[in-house]
C-alpha cells in the first residue's frame, strides 16, 4: 500500500501543484500527496485559475521545496520535468528507504 507520493518539479509553481491538486481527492483516506520544486519561484495564478475552473481551490498553497517533504511518508516520487530527474534519485535517504521514483512514465528506481 502507498504510503505518500511526492510530485516534484522546478519551481513547484504550476505543474507539481496542479498534481497535488487533482491527486488529492483521488487517493485513499490516510495517504499522503505532497508537491515541492528543486528550485521554488511561487504558486503561479493561471494555475490557480485554471484549478479553481476545475473546482479544485489552489489559492492556499505555497511552492514548497522537496526539504519540505517527510522523506519518511513516502513511497512514490513522480518527478514532472525530466531536467530534474538527477536530483530525483539522489534525494535524501531515498535509495535507503525503497522510494520509487516515476519520470514522465519511466520508473527510475
Amino acid at each position: 500500500m502507498t504510503k505518500g507520493v511526492l510530485f516534484l518539479c522546478t519551481g513547484n509553481a504550476c505543474r507539481s501543484q496542479m498534481a497535488e491538486g487533482i491527486a488529492r481527492p483521488l487517493v485513499s483516506p490516510g495517504m499522503r500527496i505532497f508537491s515541492a520544486g528543486t528550485s521554488p519561484k511561487g504558486v503561479d495564478a493561471r494555475a490557480v485559475q485554471v484549478m479553481h475552473e476545475l473546482g479544485i481551490d489552489l489559492s492556499g498553497n505555497r511552492s514548497k521545496t522537496n526539504d519540505d517533504a517527510s522523506v519518511g511518508e513516502l513511497d512514490r516520487l513522480i518527478t514532472l520535468r525530466a531536467a530534474g530527474a538527477h536530483r530525483v534519485i539522489t534525494l535524501p535517504a531515498a535509495a535507503a528507504l525503497g522510494i520509487g521514483a516515476l519520470l514522465l512514465g519511466r520508473w527510475l528506481t
